[in-house]
């Protein structure tokens, strides 16, 4: 009858390896971290320039998370 105590002391091994698995798993999620960016201004105008006149304007991003920021793609809006 050895086999029948072994099944039901099972669950109770299973129940705390999951418990110490997960809180492994949330505890690697929150040190990696996340970017956050944050921007001083988000908008600029220009005002009235000739068609066909180049216009460049630097925004300023700052990484205000515990991660590496990636800008993988900017565009005009």
């Amino acid at each position: 009858m050895r086999g029948t105590n072994d099944m039901k002391r099972l669950p109770l091994v299973i129940f705390p390896l999951s418990v110490i698995c997960l809180v492994i798993m949330l505890a690697t999620v929150h040190a990696a971290g996340t970017p956050k960016a944050v921007f001083e201004t988000t908008s600029f105008s220009f005002g009235e320039v000739k068609e066909g006149a180049p216009l460049v304007h630097a925004f300023a991003v700052l990484n205000k998370g515990d991660a590496p920021l990636r800008i993988e793609k900017v565009s005009a809006g």
